[in-house]
């Protein structure tokens, strides 16, 4: 018989087994070739036994100590202790120790302990220590420890611990911390490490390319961050190195990002930059405080990617005070700190004026650092 068509036969005839017999019988050590032929008799499912042994696969009520069987374990009771099967371990209530699977472990109560599964692990209740499994895990019901799979975790009724998996974490309600590539919640979180990282509600970091949050209470970092209840500003100024220069900032409570564009038509050198920034702001009403940092990618003409030769880097940390004049128009000042890489052009060639600080010029590389002024 093929394991796939052994397979298939359990789960079919699992609800026959599982509620055919009532009385209970107990039996230290039980032995099974396949389920049903077996030294409990036929189904089996009233034994519960200490020590289960199964060639192929075997059937008990309830097991407390150690089972072990080549392709499967079905227990329709619980399991306390040790579990160890080929291909599946099959527990029709609640789990509380060690189950291994080459291919994956179901359980349709808790499971306090472990799993631990080639291909994935399913938990109709509570999950109360660890998924582990190759692909992925699955816990319908609350869990407190951790989710750590391959591909995809999914605590539908959220987590107290974590959830770490290569693409795709989901909670269905709070987890405190979320590491994958794309980590989902719908609740509350403290953390989440990924490349896209999407909340109900952030109270602590957001460490990825893109976040979201539709209440962001904490500290999103990445090139796109956007709450739902943030601000949402576009800004004018100029300073030493483009007299025109626009931006939109998104900001939340405590840190906004910042996206820009500036050209400088005047001089010898007619040169573009467009910037990136992360930035925080500190609310003095009416006044306020931002301190930014913005790397600049510069070159000659109106586009800033033009150049062919190599990278031409201006960064810079801003420190502005500003004065809420009306409502949707505020004012700001204050210095700058600019520091210049370039493999094409020198940086004193770069500010129309400012203060230098520092020229370490090499061979076809040159370095520069000013004190500027910007006003917007």
């Amino acid at each position: 018989m093929r394991k796939s068509s052994f397979y298939c036969i359990i789960v079919l005839l699992l609800p026959v087994f599982v509620f055919s017999q009532a009385d209970s019988l107990y039996r230290p050590i039980s032995a099974s070739c396949v389920p049903g032929i077996s030294s409990n008799g036929f189904p089996g499912t009233n034994v519960t036994t200490n020590f289960s042994f199964n060639v192929l696969g075997g059937i008990n009520r309830n097991l407390v100590g150690f089972e072990i069987g080549s392709l499967a374990n079905v227990n329709a009771g619980s399991m306390t202790g040790l579990q160890i099967a080929g291909i599946t371990n099959f527990t029709g209530g609640n789990v509380k120790g060690v189950q291994i699977a080459g291919v994956n472990n179901f359980v349709l109560g808790d499971v306090s302990v472990t799993h631990l599964a080639g291909v994935f692990n399913f938990a109709l209740g509570n999950v109360n220590g660890a998924q582990t499994a190759g692909v992925f895990n699955i816990a319908v019901g609350h869990v407190a420890g951790i989710q750590l799979a391959g591909v995809l975790n999914l605590a539908v009724g959220g987590a107290e611990g974590a959830q770490v998996s290569g693409p795709l974490n989901i909670s269905i309600g709070d987890v405190p911390l979320q590491l994958g590539v794309t980590n989902i919640e719908t609740g509350g979180t403290f953390t989440q490490l990924g490349v896209a990282n999407i909340a109900g509600r952030s109270s602590g970091l957001q460490l990825g390319v893109f976040n979201f949050a539709a209440k962001q209470e904490g500290v999103p970092i990445g090139i796109v961050s956007v709450a739902g209840d943030g601000w949402y500003h576009v800004t004018l100024w100029a300073d030493e190195t483009a007299p025109v220069s626009v931006g939109f900032k998104m900001g939340s409570k405590y840190i906004y990002n910042i996206y820009t564009y500036g050209y400088n038509p005047l001089g010898d050198t007619k040169h573009s930059r467009f910037g990136l920034g992360l930035g925080t702001r500190i609310p003095l009403d009416p006044f306020y405080v931002d301190i930014d940092a913005i790397h600049y990618q510069m070159n000659e003409g109106v586009s800033p990617w033009a150049s062919n030769n190599g990278y031409n880097g201006l960064s810079e940390v801003r420190f502005m005070a500003g004065l809420s004049v009306m409502p949707g128009l505020r004012i700001f000042a204050g210095p700058t700190l600019n520091v210049w890489n370039s493999a094409q052009f020198d940086g004193e060639t770069i500010p129309s004026f400012g203060l230098f600080l520092g020229d370490y010029d090499g061979q076809n590389f040159y370095t520069d650092i000013w004190l500027g002024f910007s006003l917007g």
